[in-house]
């Protein structure tokens, strides 16, 4: 039995820590594991592991701060992190200095929601003694921006004992919502990636004149990005909307603390007609794709990950391109338009929408996405990174571009 130190959100309902959820039961069958836990402050928690708050005792969310104090007392076989490629680089910075004193190894599972990585991202991953993304379209980006290093493809999976067929009916009387109605659902993150005013807009243009369509955002009335109630009142008053009744709240407080439980969670999924999603760029797509195993129709970009995992059904197009400001990512912004066509077509259609819901929760089911094989992947993964030999200074080289 080796010990894993995990680097991550733990003991909350993100989309990191739903992953870190499952991943970690699978890994803690094997091996001890611990954790620098991303947005945990110390509260009791059932986890059978020992959780380090990440931010505690400085101002990094992430624990770039922390990470050497608790290697030190740890004294950890291996460093597992789920985050960001550049957080991931943070944090090794930090925690590379003890490598060679107490020979962990280092090994990082990140998220790829762009295009057009910069090469030197991947230069401290020479370092590393391995690596792994949710996709094939990431492990591709990875190889793009010149980096020619081993990247393992691991997905994400869906607990069926969490996300499942609910009455229609019978889960929106939960919420108080009419039978009748066409209900339009996002429950991303409000954030500035996630643009949930291209969602607003989209909507407001197909709902016009169906004045039995809502729109339920799940999420923060503001939280990292829009205020979501004034700049829907705002866009329906542009296109000659009365706004009263037409959006549909989870809660008036609600934040990344302050979710809904698993099992309500589920109940909300199954409330909708369709589930969107008007990114510039998705990693995955955990609400869309835990939706989607409810067996509601999804309407998604037609791009990054998205692409690739909701394959075979109608997807947003792209409108125009951006370059990032902070790290110089191609990012693609989907059509208002498009997804008003889409959610159009689905009114007006209901045989085809119920075709694409089928095949949305048809494709959650295939087994690949199970997390029993998933954990055993990540299992496999772990101890072939602790069977390694110890690194030696890399031979490999970040291509020039």
């Amino acid at each position: 039995m080796a010990k894993i130190l995990y680097c991550g959100d733990c003991a909350i309902q993100t989309g990191f820590g739903r992953v870190a959820e499952n991943v970690l039961k699978a890994l803690a069958t094997e091996h001890e594991v611990v954790a620098l836990a991303v947005n945990y402050w110390g509260d009791p928690h059932d986890l059978p592991y020992r959780l380090y708050p990440a931010q505690n005792g400085g101002s990094d969310p992430f624990g770039t701060h922390r990470i050497k104090e608790v290697i030190s007392q740890e004294k950890p076989d291996v460093v597992f992190v789920i985050n960001d490629i550049w957080v991931a680089n943070r944090l090794w910075e930090a925690a590379k200095p003890l490598k060679d004193e107490l020979g962990f190894k280092w090994y990082v599972y990140f998220p790829v929601d762009s295009y057009g990585f910069f090469p030197e991202v991947f230069l401290p991953a020479q370092e590393w003694d391995g690596m792994g993304t949710y996709t094939k379209f990431g492990q591709e980006e990875v190889v793009k921006a010149g980096c020619d290093l081993p990247c393992d493809v691991i997905p994400h999976g869906i607990d069926p004992d969490n996300f499942f067929k609910l009455d229609k009916v019978e889960s929106r009387s939960t919420f108080d919502l009419a039978p009748e109605d066409f209900i339009v659902f996002n429950g991303n993150r409000n954030q500035p990636r996630k643009r949930i005013d291209l969602t607003i807009k989209g909507f407001l243009k197909f709902a016009k004149d169906k004045p039995d369509a809502k729109l339920w955002l799940h999420m923060g009335r503001k939280d990292q990005g829009w205020d979501i109630v004034s700049l829907f009142r705002r866009v329906a008053k542009e296109l000659d909307i009365d706004p009263k009744d037409r959006l549909v709240l989870t809660a008036n407080e609600f934040d990344v603390t302050k979710c809904l439980p698993m099992k309500q969670l589920n109940v909300a999924y199954n409330c909708a007609d369709v589930g969107v999603n008007t990114c510039l760029g998705e990693g995955w797509g955990l609400v869309n794709f835990e939706q989607a195993a409810t067996g509601v129709a999804q309407i998604v970009p037609d791009h990054t990950s998205l692409k690739e995992i909701f394959s075979s059904i109608p997807r947003i197009p792209i409108e125009s391109w951006e370059v990032d400001r902070n790290y110089g990512l191609d990012r693609g912004q989907p059509s208002p338009e498009g997804l008003a066509s889409i959610l159009d077509h689905y009114y007006n259609n209901r045989e085809d929408l119920n075709k694409v819901a089928d095949w949305c929760h048809n494709m959650t089911q295939n087994e690949v996405y199970s997390w029993d094989v998933i954990g055993k992947a990540f299992l496999q993964v772990i101890n072939r990174t602790l069977a390694a030999p110890v690194k030696l200074p890399p031979k490999r080289k970040i291509k020039e571009a």
